[in-house]
């Protein structure tokens, strides 16, 4: 599978949606104040401007149903353990790219308490930045605990009322930040430092 380089930023979400959930603006911050089901919407609708089979079917219930199509090569959010697993890039490090959360990335301890720009602090193995800190990032995966066994390549719950975010923020303590800390939150909801990141299956699976 392919992961953004990046968290989508507010230049790429207001060229495709057209809208500003955000409060504070600027081309190159993190899309912020987007509820899950904003997410999923950005997927399909950037999946179908790039001639990419759609990842999800949304119905027009209130909140929508929301199925994945794990043969698509459409746009999507991360699993949980893809997002680990990018996030680790091979490596046994505390945060995202390194042990030394100032090095790679944005939390309360060193944001002077401003969302902060997109792609600034050192990648890690794979080149891919702001993992931790910054944004807590949407995923896909339903809120609960861990199975008690081993899995391989996971895709969460079925059954469940939150969604996982992701690698803390830029307003929550370093701890949050680890590449091993997990948020929950309802998918209706807006939190004003949850943002997201986007992936794909380079093909069919």
């Amino acid at each position: 599978f392919m992961v953004a380089k990046l968290p989508v930023t507010q230049m790429l979400w207001r060229a495709l949606m057209r809208s500003q959930p955000w409060s504070v603006d600027g081309s190159y911050l993190p899309v912020t104040g987007v509820s899950w089901y904003d997410c999923v919407q950005f997927c399909n609708k950037l999946s179908k401007k790039e001639g990419l089979p759609l990842a999800y079917s949304i119905d027009h219930q209130d909140p929508p149903t929301v199925t994945w199509d794990h043969k698509a090569t459409g746009f999507r959010l991360l699993t949980e353990a893809e997002w680990e697993y990018a996030a680790r890039a091979g490596e046994d490090h505390v945060y995202s790219g390194g042990n030394e959360l100032d090095m790679v990335g944005w939390a309360a301890s060193n944001s002077r308490d401003q969302l902060q720009s997109a792609g600034r602090k050192r990648a890690n193995a794979w080149g891919i930045q702001d993992m931790s800190g910054l944004v807590v990032e949407w995923v896909w995966d339903r809120g609960g605990r861990y199975p008690s066994r081993p899995q391989t390549d996971p895709t969460g719950m079925k059954k469940g009322m939150t969604r996982v975010g992701r690698g803390g923020s830029w307003m929550r303590p370093p701890e949050n930040a680890a590449v091993t800390d997990r948020q929950g939150e309802w998918p209706t909801k807006t939190p004003e430092d949850w943002g997201f990141r986007i992936g794909r299956y380079v093909r069919s699976t």
